[in-house]
Formats: C-alpha cells, sequence, structure tokens
C-alpha cells in the first residue's frame, strides 16, 4: 500500500479549501465548524 499525501490545496473561500490528494481524489473541506467548535478564545 501507498503512502497517502497531500498534493495540492486551493483556497475557495473563508474556511473552505479544495485539497488534491497523492491518490487523485479531490474534496472540498469546510473547516469552519472544526474551528469555531474548539472553544478557542480568538474564534468566538
Amino acid at each position: 500500500m501507498s503512502e497517502l499525501s497531500v498534493k495540492k490545496v486551493r483556497h475557495i473561500k473563508s474556511h473552505i479549501l479544495e485539497i488534491e490528494f497523492s491518490d487523485g481524489y479531490v474534496q472540498i473541506v469546510d473547516f469552519a465548524p472544526f474551528i469555531f467548535s474548539s472553544g478557542h478564545p480568538d474564534y468566538d
């Protein structure tokens, strides 16, 4: 089995990134729920 890695990341808007993996899979990920649910005081 080969190792999976991130080949390219493109900023779409705000907290949304398009991530391309070494196996050719591309996924759009919205990181806002993760960032704002973390309880970090900088992101109240």
